[in-house]
């Protein structure tokens, strides 16, 4: 039977047959990988690469993943043991700025998978398939420990390093990744899957690597330039005086508690973390002993909104679906509103009427946005619809600020439970408190987070144009032009 491969609103439709289905590895029926593995993976290997291709498991000296090393084991005062995750390798360059510790009995423990200079990191989890160089300095004598989100790769020849990075962010090695990837609403790659990208034989690495000098050059002078997003709400924030200038970074304190403490949480949890923020940090999203401004519960401004679960199978509407890749973590913002469904795989929420949505799952990530409610939206359940109570004057932009503030980041830590994909949960986020200003000054607040943020975002497209350039000089490479 022969198979079609039309791409209509984000979406595509096929007719499968059994032999094309055994060879996506895991017998997948997954359209999106289906049809990579079936038309677009031949085509590059094939027609583009005339079969000139080589694993890139074969570049590799070892390749290895970090590993879940839970917050109670961070520790409260800088150590030489650094614990690093896929928020650190989110731009083109290393940020080695917001970096938690750990104590040092369990950094000892695992320095043997400490990350060196040199190595190829891979993102396997949340932004999958981003890679850098990790750099640093010749007498930087941390010890750099990676989550289990992150696959380490040590190259045979570092020679080679330069061009496998830009290689692995191509568009084709992000159709691949994003192919291979499993899981429903938090899609992760394999390092098996990594080691099978192929990579064309017909590129000299040192001379692509000349050409795309320059291009990196200008894609690093872009980076510098902007500002992120948390550090922009720092800036307007302390400037108005809705937080303290002197904030620490919410790292676990030592404290002293007592058993009857458990009791007054609704779920009765006891972990050393979750009660700090309750306790030591009295719930609040900024330690401040003097509030300039009302201080209020986020379940006194927004509630849980009862929304409608659609349940898997055919829908009696199209929507527009929104998993958690389609989000930018960090930033609030929606990449991607084109995958067009009259059909799903699994229960999703409808956001209707709501205000503002905000994730349970890996609450560090920051995945907030405020919903549109003239789409017909609908995303995975680990997104939670919230609508705004009205009795108290919000601006939803400035709550959404809130929520992206390096201080909701931290402190979400504190009260996160599981283990590979922690979540926060709805009543732990609800008591959080914060201040809320006039809603003369939470506009003047938001005005300016926006334009800085209109700065940066343009920085960010110009990466975006310069990373497309890459990606047509390797395409010409492997074409031998």
């Amino acid at each position: 039977m022969e198979q079609l491969a039309v791409k209509s609103n984000g979406m595509f439709a096929l007719n499968y047959n059994l032999s094309g289905i055994a060879s996506t590895f895991w017998l997948s029926a997954r359209p999106f990988t289906y049809n990579f593995i079936i038309k677009e993976l031949p085509d590059f290997t094939k027609k583009l690469c005339k079969e000139r291709i080589k694993n890139f498991g074969s570049y590799v000296r070892s390749l290895r993943s970090g590993e879940y090393i839970p917050k109670d084991f961070y520790s409260n005062e800088p150590t030489p043991y650094i614990y690093l995750s896929v928020n650190n390798f989110t731009g083109n360059k290393v940020n080695l700025n917001d970096v938690k510790f750990l104590i040092e009995e369990v950094g000892e423990k695992y320095k043997g998978i400490a990350i060196r200079k040199g190595d190829l990191i891979v993102t396997r989890s949340g932004t999958v398939g981003n890679c850098q160089i990790f750099e640093i300095s010749d007498d930087d004598k941390n010890i750099y420990i990676p989550s289990h989100h992150l696959a380490v790769v040590t190259l045979h020849s570092h020679e080679e390093a330069a061009f496998l990075k830009n290689y692995l962010m191509s568009e084709f090695c992000s159709h691949f990744f994003w192919a291979f990837a499993t899981g429903k609403s938090q899609k992760e790659i394999t390092n098996w899957s990594i080691k099978r990208m192929p990579v064309p034989l017909n590129i000299n690495p040192k001379s692509l690597a000349k050409k795309l000098e320059g291009i990196e050059t200008q894609i690093n002078k872009n980076e510098e330039s902007i500002k992120s997003t948390q550090a922009t709400i720092d800036t307007v924030l302390c400037k108005y005086k809705v937080k303290s200038d002197n904030q620490t970074d919410h790292r676990v304190d030592i404290f002293v508690t007592n058993f009857l403490k458990l009791g007054e949480r609704r779920y009765l949890r006891s972990g050393a973390s979750y009660h700090a923020f309750w306790e030591v940090h009295k719930g609040l999203l900024f330690d401040d002993d003097n509030p300039k401004h009302p201080i209020y519960k986020l379940g006194d401004i927004i509630a849980l909104n009862r929304a409608e679960i659609l349940k898997k199978g055919p829908l009696p509407k199209k929507y527009i679906l929104l998993d958690l890749e389609d989000l930018e973590p960090l930033t609030g913002r929606i990449l991607n509103e084109e995958k067009i469904v009259d059909e799903i795989g699994s229960d999703k929420v409808v956001f209707g009427d709501c205000d503002i949505v905000i994730s349970k799952i890996d609450p560090y990530l920051a995945y907030v946005f405020i919903n549109d409610k003239e789409k017909p939206l609908v995303g995975t359940t680990e997104l939670l619809p919230f609508k705004l109570k009205n009795n108290i004057e919000v601006s939803l932009e400035y709550l959404k600020y809130l929520l992206l503030s390096k201080e909701y980041i931290a402190k979400s830590s504190l009260l996160m439970y599981g283990k590979r994909h922690p979540r926060i949960h709805p009543n732990d986020l609800l008591n959080i408190k914060v201040p809320i200003p006039d809603i003369k000054l939470q506009e003047k607040i938001v005005e300016e987070i926006k334009v800085e943020e209109t700065k940066s975002f343009e920085y960010r497209q110009e990466i975006k144009r310069l990373r497309s350039q890459i990606d047509e000089v390797i395409y010409e490479a492997i074409k031998g032009q």
